[in-house]
């Protein structure tokens, strides 16, 4: 395992996600499981194919390497939602924020290794 999760779990009633929310999608690194059906996880995650799973995967690591893998990057990405949030007009963009294609600026900073 290399420090963070590779499929999120969360139990909770189901949420809509509100693209107007725009920062960080979660849902899209997400398994959906209502807490009535935690007994069923394992059976749900057996009907996910091999490039869903890899694509969760993916997205993961994309989050955790962005946002969330020091200080620093979760400090920036404190500084920036609330700089979203206050000067909406130049907000990040939802696929900034969530797609890792659109969020690299320099095309040699994409990687090939998981």
């Amino acid at each position: 395992m290399s420090g963070h999760p590779s499929v999120y779990l969360r139990v909770s009633p189901m949420q809509r996600f509100d693209a107007a929310d725009a920062g960080v999608n979660m849902y899209r690194a997400a398994v959906l499981v209502d807490e009535d059906d935690l007994s069923s996880v394992v059976d749900l995650l057996r009907t996910y194919s091999a490039a869903h799973i890899a694509s969760l995967r993916h997205q993961v690591q994309f989050f955790w390497r962005t946002y969330f893998s020091s200080l620093r990057a979760i400090t920036l990405t404190t500084l920036q939602i609330i700089n979203d949030r206050v000067f909406p007009y130049t907000a990040l963009k939802y696929e900034h924020w969530n797609d890792p294609i659109s969020n690299v600026s320099d095309p040699s900073q994409l990687t090939t290794d998981n």
